[in-house]
């Protein structure tokens, strides 16, 4: 009979197989479901269950959403997605505030890496265009997923999902590949829950092969250009303990963090912690 031990090792074992296997499948049948948009809250009804107008809570997310420009874009979205989305665009908001952070010239780039589903990427355009130098600014913003195939429950695909939450967002395209194949810079760059144990990261389907934290954020900061910054966000301590040695290993200083950060917008699972670097 098997350890305890043994077992654990034997289902890792078996779990790296099939994502050896599952993983290129994936983006060989690359099946789709495109998302079509069920019924919409009202934005200023979800924002009416913050407080009344002018209360502490609801002057925070009108601040947010006109700083931003969400409004627009939150209306195609229900209650659910539109709490989440503010709460993102306030962790955002949130650390770039800390460090003051302003971007330079007419136009901002923005380079995600590792979007997922996307559902923040309004958060994301908002708050770096809130953030330009030049009043309301153009911003181009690429999202970057070595997964974007994977299915979800809803039998969507996270490309589905990606393009669903982008979609009328100007400047902004999905690329499907491995990051540490792209060479553009940029002013904002952003990991949002990068995968900084192996065991989470084959939870999620990956290969082996791509686990690389350490060249993952090194690449990363390679991209930032001069006078732009790197975002980092982890969920819960043992992550962001793992994501602060990486980033003093890599000789990179921290000049604004977050730590057990929890909006009032949205409940997560695990509060945020997020490392702010700037060139």
């Amino acid at each position: 009979m098997l350890s305890a031990v043994a077992l654990v090792a034997l289902l890792r074992l078996v779990r790296r197989l099939r994502n050896w296997i599952d993983f290129p499948l994936r983006g060989l049948l690359r099946l789709r479901h495109p998302v079509r948009r069920r019924s919409a809250a009202r934005l200023d009804a979800t924002l009416s269950q913050l407080g009344p107008a002018g209360s502490v809570l609801r002057s925070r997310a009108d601040h947010l959403v006109a700083r931003t420009g969400l409004a627009p874009g939150l209306r195609r979205f229900d209650e659910r997605e539109q709490s989440e989305i503010l709460a993102y665009a306030d962790l955002i908001e949130t650390v770039l505030t800390i460090a003051d952070v302003q971007f330079a010239g007419e136009t901002i780039d923005v380079l995600d890496v590792g979007i997922g589903d996307w559902i923040y990427a309004s958060a994301l355009l908002g708050v770096a265009r809130g953030r330009g130098a030049a009043t309301w600014p153009a911003v181009s913003m690429v999202g970057i997923e070595v997964d974007p195939w994977r299915l979800y429950r809803d039998g969507h695909a996270r490309i589905d999902w990606a393009e669903f939450y982008s979609a009328d967002l100007p400047g902004t395209r999905i690329v499907a590949g491995d990051f540490l194949a792209w060479s553009h810079s940029a002013d904002f760059v952003t990991l949002l829950f990068p995968f900084v144990d192996r065991a989470t990261h084959e939870q999620w389907g990956l290969p082996g092969r791509f686990f690389n934290p350490p060249g993952i954020l090194r690449h990363a900061w390679s991209l930032v250009r001069e006078n732009g910054v790197l975002l980092i966000v982890n969920q819960g301590t043992t992550e962001a303990e793992i994501q602060e040695q990486l980033l003093v290993d890599a000789g990179i200083s921290i000049v604004a963090r977050l730590t057990n950060f929890e909006s009032p917008f949205y409940p997560y699972q695990l509060r945020r912690w997020a490392f702010l670097a700037q060139r």
